[in-house]
C-alpha cells in the first residue's frame, strides 16, 4: 500500500469520494482525480514529486475500502468525518475546487456529487469555488 501523508491521505480520500460517489468512475473522473491531487501535492510539499503511477496505486488499493464507506455511510457521518481532516482554510479552497472539477469533467452533476459538494460548502462555511478558485487548479 502506497503510504501519503496525514494531510494527502485526507485529501485523496475525498477527492476519491468525489469520483466514486455516483458508482460509475469514468476514465476522465480518473485523470482529474489524479491531476487535482498532483496539482494539491506541489502545493502543500513543494519539490516533493507525486507521480502519476503513485497516485492511481494508492487509488486502486483503496477503492473497494472508500466504495464501501460511501455505500454504508448512514447520515453522512463518515463523509463528514474526512471532511473535518482538511482544516487550512486554504487547502479547504483547493479541495473544494478540485471536488468540483472531478464532479463536473464527465459533463454531468449527479445528485449524489451534488450533495458531497454542498456538505463540504455548508462544513467549511464556504461558498463554491469561483472562476479564480479553479484556475488555481490549473498547472
Amino acid at each position: 500500500m502506497i503510504d501519503l501523508d496525514e494531510t494527502l491521505r485526507a485529501v485523496s480520500t475525498v477527492l476519491a469520494v468525489s469520483a466514486l460517489i455516483d458508482e460509475r468512475l469514468r476514465d476522465i473522473e480518473m485523470i482529474e482525480f489524479s491531476h487535482s491531487v498532483m496539482t494539491i501535492n506541489q502545493r502543500i510539499r513543494p519539490g516533493v514529486i507525486l507521480p502519476r503511477k503513485t497516485v492511481v496505486k494508492w487509488f486502486k488499493d483503496n477503492e473497494d475500502e472508500i466504495t464501501v464507506k460511501i455505500s454504508e455511510d448512514e447520515n453522512s457521518v463518515w463523509r463528514k468525518e474526512i471532511l473535518s481532516l482538511i482544516t487550512d482554510p486554504e487547502l479547504r479552497r483547493l479541495v473544494l475546487s478540485a471536488m468540483f472539477s472531478i464532479s463536473v469533467c464527465d459533463y454531468e452533476l449527479d445528485d449524489e456529487e451534488c450533495e458531497f459538494l454542498k456538505l463540504a460548502v455548508s462544513l467549511w462555511e464556504t461558498g463554491l469555488p469561483s472562476v479564480a478558485d479553479v484556475e488555481l487548479m490549473v498547472v
